[in-house]
């Protein structure tokens, strides 16, 4: 396993650190990322992103039978007015094809953003965006149904 950290600032000034732990060998592994959003004049993130990317290939790219696995969850947590706004991604299907060159990308340079899956920018959000507060956990909308 390698990991990765990284301490970034947003257009706002606001800290970002990265955390990404990639794992595996030849052609099967994947990557955990952890993002925490700081504002600079506090200790304590008002906004989380954990993401898991896993990718499985037995390298038959044009064979049918061959397995080609691609599977990305992305969970955004966001401190708001004493409640927790959740925002899930996924499971998400890629080509594997397109993880492993997003796992080349961060290992080299240990920066994380979505986008950075080719196979993403053609496809939509699939998220829920759920409400946990002092009442328990209340679902605001699903975009699949």
């Amino acid at each position: 396993m390698s990991t990765k950290r990284k301490r970034t600032f947003d257009a706002r000034g606001d800290i970002v650190d990265t955390e990404v732990n990639l794992y595996g060998s030849g052609n099967r592994g994947g990557f955990v990322v952890l993002e925490l959003k700081k504002n600079s004049r506090d200790e304590k993130c008002n906004a989380a992103t954990l993401a898991h990317y896993f990718a499985n290939s037995d390298g038959a790219v044009f064979s049918r039978t061959g397995k080609d696995i691609g599977l990305s969850v992305v969970v955004k947590i966001l401190a708001s007015n004493g409640n927790l706004d959740i925002v899930m991604e996924g499971p998400q299907k890629h080509p594997s094809a397109a993880l492993f060159y997003m796992f080349n990308e961060v290992y080299k340079t240990g920066i994380w953003k979505p986008t950075m899956c080719p196979h993403c920018s053609n496809v939509g959000n699939d998220g829920a965006l759920v409400r946990h507060g002092k009442t328990g956990i209340i679902i605001l909308e699903d975009e699949d149904n």
